[in-house]
């Protein structure tokens, strides 16, 4: 996965779809703000840890998409829910089609340790150990990159880093006996 900065206001970032993480209780201001607002109404969508919901040509942003994913209560926000958050949005849109994705990183998710956070879920996320699977229509469809809004380059390859390590490491684990052998 191809993994950048976006540099300007999230907006204007272009897009397949823009994942925008959204704490439990009230909608919030900003992009996506009055979509968000009637789907609270409609009690549709609360912002509970990892709760999607998807919406298609939102008004006001370049990207075609606009993910809503829950990060559940401010009280209990890190990094962590984060990486978990952000790895269930790209689960959820790699089989949708989404070539190109982006993080909107602002407010409370604002910061290095945040982008790192971003970066690493999104690559743990995009993981699927099938490359030894027969069928061509059953696999699966890979984000091919990721436009981070927010945190530095240094932080954002630093989520790379150990994103790519822990899916080496999972690649590994998942090869036959036959083919690494303990000794190797």
């Amino acid at each position: 996965m191809e993994i950048r900065v976006a540099g300007g206001p999230a907006a204007d970032v272009e897009a397949d779809a823009l994942i925008v993480p959204v704490f439990e209780g009230a909608a919030p201001e900003g992009i996506g703000s009055a979509w968000l607002k009637d789907l609270y109404m409609a009690e549709e969508f609360s912002g509970k840890l990892l709760e999607t919901a998807l919406h298609h040509g939102p008004e006001g942003v370049k990207a075609k998409r606009l993910l809503a994913v829950g990060v559940g209560k401010p009280g209990d926000f890190k990094p962590a829910v984060l990486l978990r958050a952000v790895g269930a949005a790209i689960r959820k849109l790699k089989g949708k089609g989404v070539h190109h994705a982006a993080v909107l990183l602002e407010g409370a998710a604002a910061g290095d340790d945040f982008a790192t956070a971003a970066v690493e879920g999104a690559l743990l996320g995009d993981f699927e150990p099938d490359q030894y699977k027969t069928d061509a229509e059953k696999k699966s469809k890979p984000v091919d990159s990721l436009s981070v809004c927010g945190g530095s380059a240094a932080a954002v390859e630093q989520g790379r880093i150990v994103g790519e390590a822990q899916n080496f490491a999972r690649a590994l684990a998942n090869e036959p006996p036959n083919l690494l052998t303990p000794t190797t």
